[in-house]
């Protein structure tokens, strides 16, 4: 039995990140274009996730299998306001999820 496994994505990934992502993308601008728009340069996808990926605050994360990858995620840390109703405390949240 062939195993998936799941790894840090490396700045050598954007090519099979954008194939990955760009369904869901597709996806998501038929569904809601009141939100998404297509990009104007298929660049300009490489270079956000290549931001996420060298992010000190996100990581990105690829299921692979037979070293092709199958998915992937981005999820970064966040922090609640310093305001006086919130308690001050940090959080990972998951901004993409593709499979």
């Amino acid at each position: 039995m062939i195993e998936n496994t799941i790894r840090k994505a490396l700045p050598h990934d954007l090519e099979d990140l954008y194939a990955v992502f760009s369904l869901a993308d597709t996806l998501h601008r038929v569904a809601h274009p009141e939100v998404f728009k297509e990009a104007r340069d298929p660049a300009d996808i490489k270079d956000y996730f290549l931001a996420r990926i060298q992010s000190d605050n996100a990581v990105v994360l690829v299921a692979e299998n037979q070293d092709k990858i199958i998915g992937a995620t981005i999820a970064s840390t966040q922090t609640t306001p310093d305001y006086s109703l919130f308690i001050q405390r940090s959080f990972v949240s998951v901004e993409n999820l593709v499979v």
